[in-house]
């Protein structure tokens, strides 16, 4: 797995990232110089493009620290936390009764 024996000696549960024995983490880049709008327009659909085809063979699974707003496997925002998350419903109790009047925006 990514980071050795001792990340996976952390269960999936013990923390907000599950995806600890994860053999491989896909980094996608893409650049254009700023302000060529019709090469972000490109770009953004090649990325678009390689995710739904590659979202064909791979588990809907994302690495928080790699964001993707957009992921072709989640349909909605719940599916879209379970790919990022461990243990969401954890997390939603933790938000909700940590910060019940809202204040610090998130997906939970």
């Amino acid at each position: 797995p990514i980071g050795g024996p001792k990340v996976a000696e952390i269960g999936p549960k013990a923390t907000a990232y599950k995806h600890r024995d994860a053999k491989w983490i896909l980094h996608y880049k893409h650049q254009w110089r700023p302000g060529d709008a019709q090469a972000f327009t490109v770009m953004m659909a090649h990325h678009a493009n390689l995710v739904r085809d590659l979202d064909t063979a791979l588990p809907c699974a994302a690495f928080y620290n790699y964001l993707d707003n957009t992921l072709s496997c989640a349909a909605d925002n719940d599916a879209w936390l379970a790919a990022h998350f461990s243990d969401v419903p954890r997390m939603k109790q933790i938000k909700t009764e940590n910060d019940p009047s809202g204040l610090f925006r998130s997906r939970l």
